[in-house]
């Protein structure tokens, strides 16, 4: 997945979206580390998130183009 790509949500098909952003959130783990979880900022562009701009996990969207 880069910049530009353009994803939809794997359990809603109808969100569809560019990538305008990427990056990783990282959680404390307390004594086990920590959690890296790569993020995708999207400019959503449906009914629901209508030019919003919001950040899901990558493995929770596919890229359709």
């Amino acid at each position: 997945m880069k910049i530009g790509d353009l994803v939809i949500m794997k359990t809603n098909p109808k969100a569809m979206g560019i990538v305008i952003g990427l990056y990783q959130d990282i959680y404390p783990k307390g004594l086990q580390g920590e959690d890296v979880v790569d993020m995708a900022t999207v400019l959503w562009n449906n009914g629901v998130l209508g030019g919003a701009e919001v950040s899901f996990e990558i493995h929770r969207l596919e890229v359709v183009g």
